[in-house]
């Protein structure tokens, strides 16, 4: 297995972890008793999601590309 094709799905596998992870976490974090008022937490579950999402479109344009040069 070459490199470019293990780094594109060990990649691949990191966007996807990130999409799904943060949300749950965040999730979790809303129904904490922590001193965060309702919408400071709901911002960071949207943040989350935008971060998952830029992950997600990172790994399709990095195995696109890959895909166009070979």
């Amino acid at each position: 297995m070459e490199f470019g094709v293990s780094f594109t799905l060990l990649f691949g596998l990191l966007a996807i972890a990130w999409f799904i992870l943060p949300p749950f976490i965040c999730l979790r974090l809303v129904n904490r008793n922590d001193g965060l008022d309702y919408m400071q937490r709901w911002l960071w579950v949207i943040l989350s999601f935008i971060m998952g999402w830029i992950g997600l479109l990172i790994y399709i344009a990095v195995y696109h590309k890959k895909n166009r040069m070979d």
